[in-house]
């Protein structure tokens, strides 16, 4: 990247939180300087069609593993390779990959980590890819911040720091190594969370740090500990989001968003808006209904650019299902779902009565 571009006034970035199911994928483009960064690839599909078919990016500075799940890691190696060896045009070298400490990943039980981890290692040595390790209180937490920086934005690791992180796998708790991220642009903020539970929240001590205007909420919307909706409470005071997140898929065996988890987000003081990418049992159990939205789903954008974008996964519908994209600006965060919120409200008209939504996603 020249030093023009690095000092180009970006007037606008875009969060986007993919629909790939029950997993995470998320990227944060950057148009003015055709970059974007990712966070947690746990689809390359989605994210390269996104990546290079629809946004055309010439910069890919940073990747960002939150920790060691394969729903949040499966994708890594299938980007590097699609940016390494593009036949479109020039390749594009990723700038720095942040992950867990690697020897830590090293003593994963899980054979497929262990082998996209060997996998990466490979692909590193032969394209002299720099990584670093995403903790909070040692040099790699500046050089993300100063990577960011570049790109007009303020990004802060602010948990886990190295002890907490050797806890976790000392424990073979490797939701509980999650990266807790700040990312701040034009004083508006999205906190990003992976799978932290509450254990990890706790260690977290400054209370104003938290404060955000887009929370992706952790876990898909699961359990975060014994008691979740009492606890998704505490952690909704310290944030007070104007717009909550939730990467989920539909039918998933875990029953994610637990509805416990669901009522302390929409019944929050700050009242957020909540956006799920799929639909699942617990918004809409009625599988014929399931059936009509996926029909609707069909007819309505068999001709759209985006249709890929958003449509991977088995079922779609309700007022949050999606793709869902955060623009940031000047003024303050405004959020859009792929297909747009004209559609879902012509598919509620069409199909549905408002309350068969459970999940009371508010526009």
């Amino acid at each position: 990247m020249t030093n023009a571009e690095e000092l180009a006034a970006e007037e606008k970035i875009h969060f986007y939180t993919l629909n790939v199911g029950q997993g995470d994928s998320h990227v944060i483009h950057f148009p003015t300087r055709k970059a974007a960064i990712v966070i947690d690839p746990g689809n390359s599909d989605l994210i390269n069609e996104l990546l290079h078919n629809h946004l055309g990016i010439k910069h890919l500075p940073l990747i960002l593993i939150s920790h060691f799940d394969l729903d949040h890691m499966r994708g890594l190696n299938g980007i590097l390779l699609e940016c390494l060896k593009k036949t479109r045009g020039d390749s594009i070298k990723p700038g720095y990959i942040f992950f867990s400490d690697q020897g830590f990943g090293k003593s994963i039980k899980c054979k497929t980590i262990s082998d996209i981890l060997d996998d990466f290692e490979q692909l590193a040595e032969q394209y002299n890819l720099l990584h670093e390790y995403s903790i909070a209180d040692n040099s790699s937490s500046e050089v993300f911040k100063e990577v960011l920086s570049k790109l007009g934005i303020e990004g802060r690791i602010i948990y886990p720091k190295r002890m907490q992180q050797k806890e976790a796998f000392t424990k073979e708790n490797h939701n509980l190594a999650s990266v807790l991220l700040y990312i701040i642009f034009a004083n508006q903020k999205i906190l990003y969370t992976g799978d932290l539970p509450y254990a990890g929240w706790e260690k977290v001590d400054n209370r104003e740090e938290l404060k955000s205007d887009v929370f992706k909420v952790p876990h898909h919307g699961g359990s975060i500990s014994k008691t979740p909706g009492p606890d998704t409470r505490k952690i909704l005071e310290r944030v007070n989001p104007n717009f909550a997140l939730i990467s989920v898929g539909s039918n998933n065996g875990y029953k994610h968003p637990i509805p416990e988890v669901v009522d302390a987000i929409v019944t929050h003081q700050t009242k957020p808006h909540l956006f799920c990418t799929q639909m699942t049992n617990q918004c809409c159990p009625d599988e014929n209904i399931k059936e009509k939205i996926a029909r609707f789903y069909e007819e309505q954008l068999d001709n759209r650019k985006e249709k890929r974008i958003f449509k991977l996964g088995s079922q779609q519908g309700t007022l949050c299902a999606g793709t869902i994209r955060v623009t940031f600006d000047k003024n303050r965060p405004v959020p859009y779902t792929l297909p747009p919120v004209s559609t879902h409200y012509k598919m509620l008209k069409t199909l549905l009565k408002p309350q068969q939504i459970l999940c009371r996603g508010r526009f």
